[in-house]
């Protein structure tokens, strides 16, 4: 996987705002601590960073796993009281994403040249899907599949049993309940 270097790292920093403290405030306490001058610390290079509303700042470095202490450092000396500060290790997918795509066409033309084992096929071999939001007129894209009867408003037993799958993980989450209670305030 020649994708993934190990001479360097990215950190991905949630900057939260403190919304308890007017803009003024927080720009007043960052101007104290020499905060754009001090952060990132040498050594540590800006890949991006930007504000998202409502949440804050979010800040993605590269530097080596050397320079990981000094990060934390400055955001303990120069970030702490002004913003809540998150941490997350980050590494560029595009490039592992070009790999993995090219990898799945590879194993895609050996399916379709090979024993035709039953695989999913991909959009090339697929009916045109209608989207009138009925749902129901998809093809089945797992090869063999008799079960489509093709009439809108039902579905495979395929998408039948992911979809069934689907609610079932968001029941146990959790997930209809806060629903439930939400709109019922």
């Amino acid at each position: 996987m020649s994708d993934i270097r190990s001479d360097e790292m990215m950190l991905t920093i949630f900057l939260r705002h403190d919304q308890s403290q007017t803009l003024d405030q927080f720009q007043a306490k960052l101007d104290t601590r020499n905060w754009w001058d001090n952060f990132p610390p040498d050594g540590v290079e800006i890949v991006s960073w930007y504000v998202v509303m409502g949440i804050g700042q979010i800040a993605t470095l590269r530097l080596p796993p050397s320079r990981i202490q000094a990060v934390n450092v400055a955001l303990e000396k120069y970030a702490w009281d002004v913003f809540r500060t998150e941490a997350y290790p980050t590494y560029d997918f595009a490039v592992v994403r070009e790999r993995l795509a090219r990898e799945s066409r590879e194993r895609r033309g050996a399916a379709d040249s090979g024993s035709g084992s039953g695989g999913i096929t991909g959009p090339a071999d697929a009916e045109a899907v209608n989207s009138g939001a009925g749902g129901g007129s998809h093809p089945c894209r797992i090869t063999g599949c008799i079960s489509n009867s093709g009439s809108p408003g039902t579905a495979c037993r395929h998408r039948r049993r992911r979809r069934s799958a689907t609610r079932s993980k968001m029941r146990s989450a959790g997930a209809f309940t806060s629903l439930r209670t939400s709109s019922q305030s």
